[in-house]
Order: structure tokens, then C-alpha cells, then sequence
């Protein structure tokens, strides 16, 4: 099936098929629960979640199966993962609302952070690009590992939280110049960068543990 731009105002399921996008400007937007099979077949669709109503996404024995990107983009209201979320090649974009991962992991390409809140993860954070926050609140929830392997980039505004991490690997360029930058005070980090890259600070940084190994 190709989309151009549909809304579904109830709860959206996806058992078997093929979801495409027509051009950029086509999108899927669900305001209600969302629920991907282990029998779907993918495709390139992006979902935004939006509206007020409180959601669930679940993709239990989907986790890797949903290939297009997530926007999270309500007026208000929460959505909850009911399983672990994983973005190969695609981006998380949250602008407004709450994504709330309910104790669930967390793995994706690309992070993009402008508003909202993002929290209760658990277990590893991987992110295999890039992560850029100019606004909102992210909170590490119960993990313990942060481990991205592009460029942190925390400018403009927002909070970042990871209390709960033991471990940081940045293998990028890691820049903090805006914004609240809150750890656990015990933490290791190691900067395993293969390439030149920059560290740039607002006006200083505190880290408990630092390994550079380049």
C-alpha cells in the first residue's frame, strides 16, 4: 500500500503488508494505540504519533520489523511502549508529548530530541549515529549503558538525565554546550572515537571515571 497522508483516529494494527510512502510530505499519523505483528512485512512508512488520547505501541515479537521512522508529536498525553524499540537505519524524533518506555530497551540510528520527554528505559541505550538535542527532557530511566556510536550533541536547551548509567562510550564528537548534563556521580566514560573528533564544553565538564582509548 501507498500513503500519501492518512490519520487514524482509533487504534491501528499491522499484521501482514507493506506500507510505502508516496513522496516526503506523506506521512501516517495514529492518535491511538499501535500494535505491529511478528508476521508484518515492513516498508518505508513513517508513523507520527499524535493527538491527546493516551497510546500504546507494541511490537512485541516486531521489535526489528517496523523500518520506517517515529515521531513523537502530540498536543499532549503519553505514549507507552509495551516492548523494546529498535530503528535500524531510521531516526526517533521526539518535538511534544511524552514517550514513556515503560522498563522496555531502547535502539535506534538516529536520535532527535527539540521537546517532549523521553524516559524509563532499561538495559543498553544504543544508538549507532548520532544524537541531537536542542530541547525537552531525556531520562535514562533504569539503564546503565549509554553507548552511541556517532556524534552527542546537547545545544540550545534541554535536560538530560542518566543517574542511572554506570557506563558511557562516545565514539564521536561529544558536545555539551547548553542545557543540563546530569549523571550518577559514579560514572565510567570512555571515549573510543577511531578518527580525530571534538569535545566541546560550555565552560567545563565533570566526569568521575574517563578513558580515552582512540
Amino acid at each position: 500500500m501507498v500513503l500519501i497522508k492518512l490519520i487514524v483516529s482509533n487504534n491501528l494494527v499491522l499484521t501482514n503488508g507493506v506500507l510505502t510512502e508516496s513522496d516526503a510530505a506523506a506521512k501516517l499519523t495514529a492518535q491511538g494505540n499501535v500494535t505491529v505483528a511478528s508476521t508484518w512485512d515492513g516498508g518505508s512508512c513513517d508513523i507520527e504519533f499524535g493527538g491527546t488520547n493516551a497510546q500504546n505501541f507494541d511490537l512485541t515479537g516486531a521489535t526489528a520489523l517496523f523500518t520506517g521512522d517515529i515521531k513523537i508529536n502530540k498536543t499532549s498525553g503519553t505514549v507507552t511502549m509495551l516492548s523494546g524499540l529498535t530503528l535500524s537505519n531510521k531516526t526517533l524524533t521526539i518535538t511534544s508529548g511524552t514517550l514513556e518506555f515503560n522498563g522496555n530497551t531502547l535502539s535506534s540510528n538516529y536520535i532527535t530530541q527539540t521537546g517532549g520527554s523521553c524516559q524509563g528505559m532499561s538495559g543498553t541505550i544504543s544508538i549507532l549515529i548520532n544524537f541531537t538535542m536542542t530541547g525537552g527532557t531525556f531520562n535514562t530511566g533504569t539503564a546503565t549503558v549509554f553507548d552511541i556510536n556517532g556524534n552527542f550533541s546537547e545545544t540550545t536547551a534541554g535536560t538530560f538525565t542518566a543517574s542511572s548509567i554506570t557506563n558511557f562510550y562516545f565514539a564521536g564528537a561529544f558536545t555539551h554546550t547548553a542545557g543540563t548534563f546530569t549523571k550518577s556521580g559514579s560514572e565510567s566514560v570512555v571515549f573510543d572515537a577511531t578518527a580525530s573528533k571534538t569535545w566541546d564544553f560550555a565552560t567545563s565538564e565533570t566526569f568521575y571515571n574517563l578513558t580515552i582509548n582512540t
